[in-house]
């Protein structure tokens, strides 16, 4: 029979030995319950009330560390339980079952370290060793009447002890409910005094600026093969390797043609010299600045003249038709010894190309993030994107994909992915100005049998079985030329993501040539940087004073989608190759290489001259976030 500690009803157990039996145990008298009256009441003077409560307050400290040190340490899976019964001993007539004390009815300090599982850390070994003396921390003498303190030179008899734990409980008690009630009434007055109801509505302010050589320093570079979920025929290569093949750099525009070297650079063993990829790589320079070559000196410096001309497309033409690009090549006040950043790729023996993986050390939760791209990789069987994710936690706490490139895509696109429940169909015209990306002929997922009605893709589940699979909620620009070849050929652009939660939107714009920015932002720019400059005199930018978004999607408190589905995030910047997307597409978008070479895998191990194109050249990355302002303040 088993006696709950407050309760003088017998309750039958089955009690675990430790060998994992069960052995029936009984007591004949139920103990005296905690709270029980004692008669006659004993008498203990007030420093021994006092040593006693700081005696007993140790052990139960003693004994939540201990419990919660169990809970992390592999071992018998009844020692928490017998840790705690062993506890209550001190409670004359409770019985703690077990198969090698039976007929006593508390458990030897021995007997309670058997029970303690062993810990390879000395630490814990040692406080188990000092909770089974602790916990059963009294020998009986022959009459059984008085027990003895290890360690402490104290006696006391059993009404001694039980007065003890009344009292000590009973303090405990009213000292949660005195500390409670002093916290909710004291600790409100504070808080409403010394920190009033903030939200963070207030300006912009500069939290982090990657540029030049600190760029790297807000990363950690991803090493390896990509996740499974995306599939890209590519390796991640550390930092050192990648400096060490030239595909990672920091440098003035000077350093572009190593960069594209190297990504056309032989690797077979028919491997022509280096002039053949130095060619290679000015005639990209060249198409890049609108320019055909001419002969084998072709001057490239042209491209910072402002040209127009129509150029071919590399390939990408539809069904064996060329298309044509009007291009404007807008780059003339660039600094000659302005710094940038260079990833590029390069290929390999083995086939999947070399590439970089930047993830972001800060993680976020809202804020304005801003890249200024003078280059992005662009091509048949590239996949280059800037995005925001919590990859251990996806798609629980979200993903948003800020520019995405994919194969010859010309239309800047703004995506996002979460679990259930997130609709942007409360978005209307007037909010944005571009559309929704569609999905159509979606595969019934019984029959096989493709549906072919046209939706828009504005459910942001990632596993909406009337999407595409991960397509989530799509906001395209209805501008063409803003993502890929046709952004390179106008000398890049700015991006930017607003992620603002307490004003319930998530809004996205792109700005191409950079002379379309909107004058608060140019200026913020360009003021980010200057040292000399005290920031309270710095721009802010101030996305209101802007052009309407090509994106907008609906967030927070009233909206179809709960903020909760986004958050803590970090910024990553990766350039894939094939996979799960460009892959996919691969027939579709790439149906001139598609003829030659069955699969994007095969395009891509081929190492195209076309792939000089697939790499970065950033100007910087920038995150603002809203100043912490009381909540009725108004802004500017």
């Amino acid at each position: 029979m088993k006696y709950d500690a407050n309760e003088t009803t017998p309750l039958t157990t089955a009690a675990r030995s430790p060998d994992g039996l069960t052995s029936s145990c009984e007591a004949e008298e139920a103990p005296t319950p905690i709270f029980a009256a004692l008669s006659p009441e004993p008498t203990i003077s007030v420093e021994e009330k006092a040593r006693l409560f700081d005696q007993q307050r140790r052990e139960a400290d003693e004994l939540s560390v201990a419990l919660l040190a169990l809970e992390n340490i592999d071992g018998d899976e009844m020692a928490e339980e017998e840790v705690l019964r062993a506890s209550l001993s001190l409670e004359p007539g409770v019985f703690v079952p077990s198969r090698n004390h039976r007929g006593n009815n508390r458990l030897s300090s021995s007997s309670l370290n058997s029970l303690l599982p062993k810990s390879q850390n000395s630490r814990l070994n040692f406080l188990f060793e000092s909770m089974s003396v602790g916990l059963d921390q009294t020998d009986m003498d022959d009459q059984g009447s008085r027990r003895r303190g290890r360690g402490r030179g104290i006696i006391f008899s059993d009404a001694e002890v039980a007065s003890m734990n009344k009292l000590v409980v009973m303090g405990v008690l009213s000292a949660i409910v005195v500390v409670a009630i002093v916290g909710v009434i004291g600790f409100g007055e504070i808080t409403a005094i010394a920190f009033p109801n903030v939200q963070p509505v207030g300006e912009y302010k500069i939290t982090e600026m990657h540029e030049g050589n600190a760029f790297f320093d807000f990363y950690n570079v991803y090493e390896g093969k990509d996740s499974a979920g995306s599939n890209g025929f590519q390796l991640y290569a550390n930092i050192n390797y990648a400096k060490s093949i030239g595909i990672v750099k920091v440098a003035d525009a000077s350093a572009e043609l190593g960069i594209r070297m190297a990504a056309v650079r032989d690797v077979g063993d028919d491997a022509d010299d280096e002039n053949t990829a130095e060619t290679t790589a000015m005639e990209g320079m060249a198409n890049h600045a609108g320019r055909k070559l001419q002969g084998d000196g072709a001057d490239v410096k042209g491209q910072k003249d402002v040209t127009e001309d129509s150029i071919n497309n590399n390939g990408s033409d539809n069904g064996g038709t060329d298309e044509t690009i009007s291009m404007i090549t807008i780059d003339g006040d660039t600094d000659p010894k302005e710094e940038f950043v260079y990833l590029g790729t390069a290929p390999t023996t083995d086939g999947p190309r070399d590439s970089i993986r930047l993830e972001g050390k800060t993680r976020w939760s809202r804020g304005l993030f801003i890249i200024d791209v003078r280059h992005m990789p662009a091509g048949c069987g590239t996949w280059p994107a800037f995005w925001l994710t919590d990859e251990n936690n996806w798609p629980v706490n979200g993903e948003i994909d800020i520019v995405e490139g994919v194969n010859y895509q010309s239309e800047a696109k703004t995506a996002l992915h979460t679990t259930k429940v997130c609709s942007m169909e409360s978005v209307t015209e007037e909010d944005m100005t571009g559309g929704w990306d569609t999905a159509v002929g979606i595969p019934d997922a019984k029959t096989g049998i493709p549906d072919m009605t046209m939706r828009y893709a504005k459910d942001c589940f990632v596993y909406n079985k009337h999407q595409w699979v991960n397509q989530g909620c799509v906001a395209m620009d209805k501008q063409e030329g803003a993502i890929g070849i046709p952004l390179n050929q106008k000398g890049g652009g700015v991006y930017v993501l607003e992620w603002d939660p307490i004003n319930r939107h998530i809004r996205s714009w792109v700005f191409t040539p950079h002379q379309e920015m909107p004058e608060n932002l140019s200026e913020a720019l360009r003021q980010a940087g200057m040292k000399d400059l005290d920031e309270d005199d710095k721009i802010r930018p101030n996305p209101d004073l802007w052009p309407k978004p090509y994106g907008y999607f609906k967030i927070g408190e009233g909206t179809d989608c709960p903020s909760k589905h986004f958050k803590n995030m970090r910024l990553v910047i990766n350039t894939a190759f094939c996979g799960s997307v460009s892959g996919n597409r691969y027939f579709m978008d790439c149906p001139k290489q598609f003829q030659e070479y069955p699969t994007c895998n095969q395009y891509v191990q081929s190492n195209p001259k076309e792939l000089a194109e697939a790499y970065w050249k950033i100007k910087g990355v920038y995150v603002y976030q809203r100043a912490w302002v009381p909540e009725d303040t108004e802004t500017d």
